[in-house]
């Protein structure tokens, strides 16, 4: 087994995830499932990337309230969960803190409520912190490939092609997630190796489908449905080790 070099980016096939503890049927095995955050609202409050950052290699930030838990999961395979200072409560934007993207050596992320712990690793790493407007920055962000993502806000779209990051925009709107009335395309799955991503949900009922088969195949990534209908939103498949 090996660390993930750069969050959501695994360069050979993943032996352990973190999911959602609410997602069901899915068909991949060795899964580690999310804290459930009393705090948060009802249909994110088990979403891993409200709770949960991955930085580089071994090293993660999580939410204050999760960390005995995390730390009981990870620490035996040699992670170095690091436990974050912002409470989260369930008004936004507080409750967005750990909901970023690290890629291409740079935070994207509502700088002013991102986690204290975050950004002092960032500093001493040397990664450039980027301040979007859109807080949930992981939900609206499908990373692909070191510089490519799929996103479902208009201005994270404009600011990563700024940023030197091709970037495909995408609707929501037929994105299903429980207690709100749309999901996030980011939420909707993660990498499963270097050049495969994995869906909760069939991609292929989704509105700009064609889009986005023609952005993934143009980067060699193929994709997989890990549920059957319409896409969902579980708040991101997040890859853990290889």
């Amino acid at each position: 087994m090996s660390f993930i070099k750069n969050p959501h980016l695994p360069f050979k096939e993943v032996t352990l995830f973190l999911i959602d503890r609410n997602a069901e049927n899915i068909t991949i095995n060795n899964l580690i499932k999310s804290y459930s955050h009393s705090n948060l609202l009802g249909g994110i409050n088990t979403h891993p990337d409200m709770t949960f950052c991955p930085l580089k290699d071994n090293d993660i930030v999580v939410a204050k309230e999760s960390y005995d838990y995390y730390s009981n999961l990870l620490l035996p395979y040699g992670f170095n969960v690091i436990e974050g200072e912002n409470e989260l409560r369930s008004d936004y934007p507080f409750d967005i803190a750990y909901n970023c993207v690290i890629l291409n050596n740079k935070l994207f992320h509502r700088i002013q409520y991102t986690d204290k712990k975050i950004i002092k690793y960032c500093e001493e790493k040397e990664i450039e912190l980027v301040d979007v407007k859109q807080g949930y920055t992981k939900c609206s962000t499908l990373i692909v490939d070191e510089k490519s993502v799929i996103t479902c806000d208009k201005k994270l779209n404009e600011i990563y092609i700024k940023n030197g990051i091709d970037s495909l925009y995408v609707d929501n709107k037929n994105i299903l997630i429980n207690n709100f009335d749309h999901g996030f395309i980011g939420g909707c799955g993660g990498k499963i190796s270097k050049d495969k991503i994995a869906f909760f949900g069939d991609i292929k009922k989704h509105k700009d489908f064609d889009k986005i088969h023609n952005f993934l195949k143009e980067r060699k990534i193929t994709y997989t449905s890990l549920t059957k209908g319409p896409l969902f939103d579980y708040g991101s498949l997040i890859p853990l080790l290889t």
